[in-house]
């Protein structure tokens, strides 16, 4: 039995965990105070209103076999469930049908709720931001010692896993950065709005919007993606949006002022959906340095010649929520089968 450590405790570090604790010890490191990832969730209250914004991973789809069978005791127990929404298009003035040949998901009552659901039992390590992964002095065995952002060591460990963007796992392992450098990721913004009023909420409104949509691709804007975040299940009847900057767009100003991102976001978002971000109860802002996948590394996963560091994440494969899933299926596969 080994002792391995993974460094990120998102929906691929809590796979590869849940995997690897069949036969192996496992422990997991996580900077944030909770687990989830891009998963996430922010909560604000305000005027008396509690509202929630998803305001990382929209939502999911479930393609795969084993990605189905993985999520069905989650079903089962309603931790996730279906957003029913329908999907449009905002082009200019116009919303055009967004047909999508796979229903799509979402955790309730919050994004990070099936993260936290799968992670149940594992030992987590929170508010613990890995800085280093160092070789043991030991020359007769080849174990791994971690250092955290307070000089504190932990370990000795047999393996090592990052489960976190491309660019800060090449950073933790040298040997990975030629191989992840290939990666490119963009960024994003996300601006969150709640109303207290449902008359507020939709009296500014510009577009037809048809009843059975609350979600929205925006082309040709720094805009990207909108979502009316309380028509998702257990969210609460109180309005609350989600406005997720273009990423191309965004990639090329993470540097810039905030304060002066989010004035711009508000404006557009006020001139071309028309909601307004000064007649909301609760508004704030995220900036997201890794967010999207352009360019995946191409593989399920990359994995050191000696075995025991290797790197994880949806960026291996594809952007998305279950190609997070299937990286670390894949990395627990070849562990286990050493």
């Amino acid at each position: 039995m080994a002792h391995w450590a993974i460094i990120g405790s998102g929906l691929a570090g809590v796979t590869l965990a849940k995997e690897l604790a069949t036969k192996h010890d496992v422990t997991i490191f996580e900077k944030s105070h909770s687990s989830a990832g891009r998963m996430a969730t922010r909560r604000r209250s305000a005027d008396g209103y509690e509202f929630s914004f998803d305001h990382g991973a929209q939502y999911f789809t479930i393609k795969g076999d084993g990605f189905q069978n993985a999520m069905q005791p989650y079903l089962d127990q309603g931790i996730v469930q279906p957003w029913s929404t329908k999907m449009v298009t905002i082009t200019g003035d116009r919303i055009i049908p967004r047909p999508s040949s796979h229903p799509i998901y979402v955790a309730s009552p919050s994004m990070t709720g099936l993260v936290k659901a799968m992670a149940t039992g594992l030992d987590i390590r929170h508010k613990v931001e890995i800085k280093a992964i160092t070789p043991t002095p030991d020359a007769t065995q080849s174990q791994w010692m971690l250092t955290d952002s307070d000089g504190k060591d932990h370990g000795p460990f047999d393996g090592v896993v990052t489960a976190i963007p491309a660019h800060q796992a090449a950073q933790l392992i040298p040997e990975a950065k030629p191989a992840l450098d290939q990666v490119k990721m963009l960024g994003c913004f996300t601006i969150m709005m709640g109303f207290g009023d449902d008359q507020v909420f939709r009296q500014d409104l510009r577009l037809d919007w048809p009843e059975d949509s609350d979600a929205a691709y925006v082309e040709d804007s720094p805009l990207g993606f909108v979502a009316v975040n309380s028509s998702k299940p257990g969210r609460g009847n109180k309005p609350s949006v989600v406005v997720q900057a273009n990423n191309a767009w965004a990639d090329t100003r993470l540097d810039e002022d905030p304060n002066k991102i989010e004035t711009l976001l508000h404006q557009e978002i006020k001139s071309t959906l028309g909601f307004d971000a000064e007649k909301a109860a609760a508004t704030s802002f995220h900036r997201w340095r890794y967010a999207a996948t352009q360019t995946p590394l191409g593989q399920p996963y990359w994995r050191h010649e000696c075995g025991q560091l290797a790197a994880i994440g949806d960026w291996c494969i594809k952007g998305r929520v279950e190609a997070a899933y299937d990286s670390a299926m894949a990395l627990a596969q070849s562990i286990l089968q050493d």
